[in-house]
């Protein structure tokens, strides 16, 4: 009976954390001694079509294990909060769409800005074309996106509103280690042409781990380990 009552209890909660869901499943595993005690065997989520901080994914699987939460404070009302970190285990699936219609968020308008940038530094060192890299905006406004087998394509302009278009082509890997690579990335400038960059490894830190990643026509699944820290 516990274990219902606190799915409920957090399924709307994680409903008031996101802007948009079409579907949200939430199941709490154990029993009313464990649970009492705040001690979590297992949790598993579900959800589809949801929209967090702009963030839009198509399908989220989640597997949460041995989570130990402030339970008896949270049924006096307290806000929740984790006794110790907590791995998830699960896959994401996002499509072009998805994508495109996250261009917008301000999360990740900035992890493209910054990304771009580090992977100017990084091939400028070696490149006859650094000149050119200085003339690029910081601040581009990506509009369009599009996922083939192996390939994302980002499309934009810069921050003056230009009606000349920026693209930016990468191959997207997982390495033998788990690492994401972006594999023979390529800048199109309206002028300029077509800029080769440099092969990069992306940190993702050491709370995520990707175990498998697919690229293909029009989507994008990761699978893989998270630690949510309390």
């Amino acid at each position: 009976m516990l274990s219902k009552l606190l799915s409920k209890a957090l399924q709307l909660w994680l409903r008031s954390q996101v802007s948009q869901v079409q579907t949200l499943e939430l199941t709490v595993h154990g029993t009313n001694q464990q649970l009492l005690s705040g001690e979590i065997p297992q949790v598993d989520l579900t959800a589809t079509h949801a929209v967090y901080q702009e963030l839009h994914l198509s399908e989220v699987a989640l597997t949460g294990k041995n989570i130990k939460i402030n339970l008896r404070q949270i049924l006096r009302g307290k806000p929740i909060q984790l006794r110790e970190p907590i791995s998830l285990t699960g896959q994401l699936k996002l499509t072009a769409p998805d994508l495109e219609a996250s261009l917008t968020s301000p999360l990740l308008s900035q992890a493209l800005d910054e990304l771009l940038q580090t992977l100017l530094a990084n091939s400028s060192n070696s490149s006859n074309s650094s000149p050119v890299f200085s003339q690029i905006p910081a601040k581009i406004h990506w509009q369009q996106a599009t996922i083939t087998p192996g390939t994302l394509t980002l499309v934009g302009n810069s921050a003056i509103a230009s009606p000349e278009l920026i693209t930016l082509e990468t191959g997207l890997n997982l390495t033998p280690l788990h690492q994401f690579a972006l594999t023979s990335p390529r800048l199109q400038l309206p002028t300029q042409g077509a800029i080769d960059l440099k092969d990069f490894l992306l940190d993702l830190g050491s709370d995520v781990a990707i175990e498998e990643l697919s690229v293909t026509a029009g989507q994008l699944v990761c699978q893989g380990q998270l630690t949510v820290q309390p």
